[in-house]
């Protein structure tokens, strides 16, 4: 590939994962919009089904990204070898942008999780009897 077609499939894979970081932001919105307004009314089951399908499409999302970053990083590598002056992701920092990701991704599940059994726990605290 050109060092153009290397840039603009660059620029299109991080498109691509700029766009997967704002659907995944909307996931954990709708979890935790669903556990204000309804998750006291929830059943157990309803519960085990809104859960499971968050933690499917929660783990589903970050295969996606993770898989985006490392294609961005080897475009990035790609690039720098034919373009040295070029200053683009390279596979010398994917394993720390990663573990960031994926930190940020997990504590953003966790936190979807804890919201939603805390007000579970404090709805059930405050029935009669």
């Amino acid at each position: 590939m050109t060092e153009y077609e290397l840039i603009d499939a660059y620029q299109s894979v991080e498109a691509s994962w700029q766009g997967a970081v704002s659907i995944y932001i909307s996931i954990v919105f709708a979890f935790l919009a669903t556990a204000y307004f309804v998750g006291e009314k929830l059943t157990r089951p309803q519960i085990i089904i809104v859960t499971g399908l968050y933690t499917l499409f929660s783990l589903f999302m970050l295969q996606m990204l993770a898989t985006l970053l490392r294609r961005m990083t080897q475009l990035g590598t790609d690039i720098t070898v034919i373009s040295p002056g070029r200053a683009f992701a390279d596979d010398s920092n994917l394993g720390v942008g990663l573990v960031m990701w994926v930190g940020v991704f997990l504590s953003a599940y966790v936190a979807g999780l804890i919201f939603m059994f805390q007000l579970r726990r404090n709805a059930r605290s405050r029935r009669p009897g």
